[in-house]
């Protein structure tokens, strides 16, 4: 008798549940069952073990905030700070030059036409190429981690939709960040083929996953089979970066670099001033222009070993003129200012240029730039997110290098 009144209290419960189910679907999915075993045992706190609810927040925030999320993504890259950034680039952009040419001469009346040409005109174009990163989310993975610290015991939804994204996309940007200055366009490499040989340097297409070959391979030598010969390039594939440009445009002998050497700490100053000091006398002596030397951390450490002994360490002049961390060049006459770069990794080059001479495009009003293709799975779901971005160099007449790479 006990049993059976039991028994007939569950199946009211069971009904009650299906019928409470249906009325939060599609938000919250709850089964039946598990609802009543909840109802009929609190302290268990088995709705808590639903994902749903977690998933239904994390995909509502990032549906709702995308476009801020990869807007700020862009904008905290720090060469977003050091060079001029172009935004709301759709697809190619040119960037013209009008070069007017040489034609003074004495005052002549018989002479009606100039002895050359009058002027030219060139561009070079942004090229923005398109990144992608998959997102594979499991609130259990989540609550299983850091974040079970931050839980309350029993809690059903993790009420850290914001931060979880947020965290994401700093990591996203961090890639971004420490990949690009060196990267090389290679997302259209030909796909790998078994009966082929490939050089050291060759990119392909292996099961959509590009990689460079960093020696001479043999028929068959896969990605897989000789993972030894096989260098994995997805994060330096997607753009053309500018010390890929730079290095290009010198061994095309449209940049001539400055022969420096190895940079030490006893000659990074002085190279920095020959490198300034390589620039056309226009562009020095130009009020307007903005004169920047972008060196990496590396580098401007030496730099300041060599400030430190040569001219002692008490001078203001040596320090951060604010946040941005630019700092004024002694014998420039205040016209140049230097900044270690993040994004330059460990590279030895020094670059001096005006500021707007190195670009930055970004499409943060796209369609393409957001959190889409939001996939539910099993157990959580997968999202990808877009962007368009790119590089180049505006006039190479106006920029100076070294022959460091």
């Amino acid at each position: 008798m006990k049993s059976s009144k039991i028994f007939s209290g569950l199946a009211v419960l069971s009904f009650l549940a299906s019928i409470m189910s249906s009325m939060v679907a599609p938000y919250i999915s709850i089964p039946a069952m598990l609802l009543v075993a909840s109802i009929a045992n609190p302290v268990q706190g088995v709705v808590g073990l639903d994902p749903s609810s977690d998933v239904s927040a994390l995909t509502n925030y990032v549906g709702k905030f995308d476009k801020k999320l990869i807007s700020q993504m862009l904008n905290s890259l720090d060469i977003a700070d050091d060079i001029y950034v172009m935004r709301g680039l759709k697809s190619d952009h040119h960037l013209p030059k009008f070069t007017a040419e040489n034609g003074l001469r004495p005052l002549n009346t018989n002479v009606e036409e100039n002895s050359g040409t009058e002027r030219s005109y060139s561009n070079r174009t942004i090229e923005m190429k398109g990144g992608m990163k998959v997102f594979k989310i499991i609130p259990e993975d989540l609550r299983d981690s850091f974040m079970s610290e931050m839980l309350e015991p029993n809690a059903k939804e993790i009420p850290f939709s914001q931060f979880v994204w947020q965290k994401e996309f700093e990591k996203l940007a961090s890639e971004l960040n420490d990949n690009n200055y060196l990267s090389d366009f290679n997302a259209d490499a030909s796909d790998y083929s078994a009966t082929a040989t490939y050089s050291s340097g060759d990119f392909v297409n292996f099961n959509e996953d590009i990689y460079e070959a960093n020696q001479a391979t043999s028929a068959g030598e896969s990605p897989t089979s000789a993972s030894a010969k096989w260098d994995l390039r997805n994060a330096t594939s997607t753009v053309t970066g500018l010390g890929t440009i730079i290095a290009d445009e010198i061994t095309a002998s449209n940049i001539t670099a400055v022969a420096t050497g190895a940079i030490t700490s006893s000659n990074a100053y002085d190279k920095v001033i020959e490198v300034f000091r390589s620039l056309p006398d226009a562009v020095r002596n130009s009020s307007s222009a903005e004169l920047r030397c972008y060196v990496s951390t590396n580098t401007m450490d030496k730099y300041l070993d060599q400030i430190e002994t040569d001219f002692g360490n008490g001078n203001i002049a040596d320090l951060p003129e604010n946040k941005s961390g630019w700092r004024t060049v002694r014998k420039t006459e205040g016209k140049l200012k230097i900044k270690a770069c993040s994004w330059m990794g460990s590279s030895s080059r020094i670059i001096v240029s005006p500021y707007k001479n190195l670009r930055m495009g970004t499409n943060e009003l796209s369609d393409t730039n957001k959190v889409g293709k939001m996939v539910q799975t099993l157990h959580g779901y997968k999202a990808i997110t877009k962007w368009l971005w790119g590089f180049q160099i505006a006039d190479l007449d106006v920029i100076a290098v070294n022959d460091q790479a």
